[in-house]
């Protein structure tokens, strides 16, 4: 059996990188639902456009 030592030093290292694996995870989540919300914006002016030409 083979066994493993973790110092503080090495716990700590990990913490941080979890905190900034979190923050990056919740970064592209915002930048996504904000890019599917201008998208959405965009089609439904477009479609709002496409009405407006038709009954023109």
């Amino acid at each position: 059996s083979m066994g493993v030592n973790i110092t503080r030093r090495t716990l700590d290292r990990c913490q941080a990188n979890v905190a900034t694996l979190q923050a990056t995870i919740q970064k592209i989540k915002d930048t996504d639902a904000e890019r599917l919300r201008d998208e959405y914006r965009r089609l439904v002016e477009g479609l709002r456009e496409a009405g407006v030409a038709r009954e023109t």
